[in-house]
């Protein structure tokens, strides 16, 4: 009797396409880029001919990953969160920092984002330059006003320095967590409150209520004692 052999299922092409992609993903964040199509063939079962005829080239394959990690879930209501005046500054930085480690708390994307920082990834820099740094930028800018500060005020580059520390610190939280492998017991939103909370200190944006200080002439007297002129 003669063994048969089991028909390959075939798929449509969008399918076969995102199968190909989500299991690119998590073998990236793994291992990074190195063995990535010959890793993907096996997993898959698939021939290395088959992902090239979908990709063209390890580096579109790997532009594309990035492309669904990261940069399809930047979230333009961001800018607008912290472009909103009418709301306090440190309260426009914790809602939009909850919201920003949200995503960055995510093993694919911090993995994903390090091993392409790591290679020098031209699509990695392009993220930065044209989505991260502008945003800091924008964040400097409201600290800058919440300080009385025209908007015309040029930024420099302490200005936009001490906003970065801030997001290498949120960022930081997910390297813990999943490239160290560390045991972070804070809860994320609580981490964003007491990293906002330390950082508008920092800058003189939080002011002890109900305390006056006495005039200096009043402070000379009392240590002079009773009776003594100022």
């Amino acid at each position: 009797m003669s063994s048969k052999r089991a028909p390959v299922k075939r798929l449509l092409p969008h399918v076969r396409e995102w199968l190909i992609l989500n299991e690119a993903i998590s073998l990236f964040a793994r291992n990074g880029p190195d063995g990535l199509i010959p890793g993907l063939a096996r997993k898959l079962g698939i021939s290395q001919a088959l992902i090239f005829r979908y990709f063209g080239t390890k580096e579109k394959l790997v532009d594309r990953v990035y492309e669904i990690v990261c940069f399809t879930r930047w979230d333009p209501v961001w800018e607008k969160m912290i472009g909103e005046e009418s709301l306090d500054l440190a309260d426009r930085l914790k809602a939009f920092f909850k919201s920003y480690i949200a995503i960055a708390d995510d093993y694919n994307w911090v993995r994903i984002s390090m091993f392409l920082a790591l290679t020098d990834h031209e699509m990695k820099k392009r993220y930065v330059r044209s989505y991260v740094s502008t945003l800091i930028e924008k964040i400097a800018r409201a600290v800058k006003s919440s300080q009385g500060h025209p908007k015309s005020a040029p930024l420099t580059d302490a200005d936009k320095e001490q906003v970065w520390q801030i997001h290498s610190a949120i960022v930081h939280y997910a390297v813990r967590k999943h490239i160290h492998g560390s045991i972070v017991t804070i809860d994320r939103n609580q981490y964003v409150d007491l990293l906002v909370d330390r950082f508008m200190h920092g800058i003189g944006g939080r002011k002890e209520k109900g305390r006056r200080h006495p005039p200096r002439a009043s402070v000379r007297a009392r240590r002079a004692g009773p009776g003594t002129q100022p």
